[in-house]
């Protein structure tokens, strides 16, 4: 059984068909959503789903919004409240709309806002799409392995990255960054590190994306490996479009 998933920001959209048996990407593709407009991005989402012939998909679909605007809330906290309340909250109010996804492994709920017209249009397309904010999928693939000893995890995108720090089995901190360059990234990890004093204990670091490979993902982990605070860290490459693999 293989399973399309889908990735999408305010500015690009990508996909693979994953084989769920041994987690192989069987084919994948990406296009930039140039324009403003939500109906000129709908033509470009429209024409990478054509070029490739997968709008006939059979099997599993599952979908990450990639947006810079989401945050945890304990759930006992969560239950006498609603999404848009805790959402305005933490970011004003919003034109998109406001969702909301329970993750009952550290009994929290994640509350963001998704465009409008990514949601119609892939409900459209495959009514019976699972769609998740990308944190959603990745605190489920990092609670799926062992989480006792302190993890820095980043979950990297184009233009804001989020911080995920979990050790003794649970969720330290978890925030969401803009940045323009490896400076900015270096600069919050490492605030992150030295409050919570995982520099003192022995530690990793995840980074989560789906070009690890990169000039960014090199010179983060060279100066990251000379800083003297940090150079024994072991930093460890995630494809993130597989935690999707967990969410449906």
């Amino acid at each position: 059984m293989n399973q399309l998933c889908f990735q999408v920001s305010s500015n690009d959209l990508s996909f693979s068909i994953i084989d769920r048996t041994n987690k192989q990407i069987i084919q994948s593709a990406s296009c930039a959503l140039n324009s403003r407009v939500a109906e000129l991005k709908r033509e470009e989402a429209t024409n990478l789903l054509r070029q490739h012939t997968i709008n006939d998909f059979d099997g599993e679909v599952s979908l990450a919004f990639c947006g810079p605007k989401s945050t945890l809330v304990p759930q006992v906290i969560y239950g006498e409240s609603n999404a848009k309340d805790v959402f305005e909250l933490s970011f004003g109010t919003s034109e998109n709309i406001i969702e909301h996804t329970r993750f009952f492994e550290q009994a929290l709920v994640n509350v963001y806002e998704i465009e409008e017209w990514i949601k119609r249009f892939f409900v459209i397309r495959f009514p019976r799409i699972n769609i998740q904010h990308e944190t959603t999928h990745i605190l489920r693939g990092i609670f799926e392995k062992n989480t006792f000893q302190p993890t820095i995890h980043l979950a990297v995108n184009n233009r804001h990255f989020t911080i995920f720090a979990v050790s003794k089995n649970q969720l330290d901190f978890f925030n969401t960054f803009e940045f323009n360059n490896v400076d900015d990234l270096l600069y919050y990890t490492l605030h992150v590190v030295n409050s919570l004093q995982y520099n003192t204990k022995e530690w990793t670091l995840s980074w989560h994306s789906d070009a690890p490979h990169n000039e960014l993902f090199d010179s983060f982990s060279s100066q990251m490996q000379n800083n003297t605070a940090t150079k024994k860290v072991v930093i460890n490459p995630v494809s993130k479009i597989k935690h999707q693999l967990l969410c449906v």
